[in-house]
């Protein structure tokens, strides 16, 4: 009997707490994407507030906060669902995936990065996008010829950074001009997945390579430029470097205050506009690619 995974609705439905009039996760609709979404976090989003603020209850409006509570409430759910029922059926699936195909680790590892950015900071979930694991197995299978899984996959990759870069223009409080733009790029892609000839390229990730390290009370995040020591990660794209943005800016708002020498400040600021150019430099890749499909199309 086929393994039947957790809808979003199923996935919160035992904390109720957790839904309210802007939180109810619909899915699209249409056949290739892989996601539901709440249209309130990002379509519907009419005054392009970030995620903490559209879901701050009343108490936390008076108290002047924002709704973190619901946010990490939701994120531990997909993250414990994701790593305790999803990764091991992934890893059971993807060994005998396109046993023949060359390219075949390259396409496993980028449907790896639709499960891993749901559980960054600012994954999926702040863009209200949750991934459907049903519709993402029946198509990452052997059933599957590889090119359509391919296309699909890099598709939902696409529509998924879209939606990032919308989501890190709230969080930063850009302007509504800038906001509404990232907004327009996102509903177009979701427009153009609707055609089966739309085949979204992706944009060059580079990769840093991580660990996290404990100072005190602090996690912070080091990089390293190569693979010198045990337990080090790599993380790349949009969803990634705006999660180790917040963990650079906590490290140098930590530096100034311990008085630490200058030139680790200067080092992390220098590691902070790298993290934002490569962001930038993503964003506009992207936007080259869509306009690209959409001359195709139109």
């Amino acid at each position: 009997m086929e393994q039947k995974f957790l809808t979003p609705q199923e996935l919160f439905d035992d904390e109720e707490y957790l839904f309210d009039e802007n939180f109810d996760p619909e899915p699209f609709g249409q056949k290739n994407i892989l996601f539901w979404h709440v249209p309130a976090f990002l379509e519907k989003n009419d005054k392009n507030l970030r995620l903490t603020e559209i879901t701050a209850s009343e108490e936390n409006k008076e108290n002047g906060e924002e709704g973190n509570t619901f946010r990490f409430a939701r994120l531990n759910k997909v993250t414990e669902y994701t790593n305790n029922v999803v990764f091991p059926k992934f890893d059971e699936v993807a060994e005998h995936l396109w046993p023949n195909e060359p390219r075949r680790e390259e396409l496993i590892e980028k449907a790896e990065q639709l499960i891993v950015r749901s559980q960054y900071n600012l994954g999926y979930g702040q863009s209200g996008l949750y991934l459907d694991f049903n519709k993402f197995f029946e198509i990452f299978n052997n059933s599957t010829p590889f090119s359509v899984a391919e296309k699909i996959i890099d598709n939902n990759l696409f529509l998924g950074n879209m939606a990032t870069f919308y989501t890190i223009l709230t969080n930063d409080k850009a302007s509504k001009e800038d906001c509404e733009k990232a907004k327009q790029n996102y509903l177009k892609t979701v427009k153009l997945m609707g055609n089966p000839e739309v085949h979204f390229s992706l944009p060059t990730e580079k990769k840093i390579i991580y660990k996290y390290v404990q100072s005190g009370q602090q996690v912070f995040m080091k990089f390293f430029e190569d693979y010198t020591e045990n337990d080090l990660f790599d993380g790349f794209g949009p969803q990634f470097l705006y999660d180790a943005k917040i963990f650079k800016s906590k490290e140098k708002n930590f530096i100034k205050d311990s008085g630490t020498n200058k030139s680790e400040e200067v080092k992390v600021e220098m590691e902070l506009r790298n993290l934002e150019d490569q962001t930038k430099k993503l964003e506009q890749e992207s936007k080259v690619i869509l306009d690209r499909e959409n001359a195709k199309v139109f």
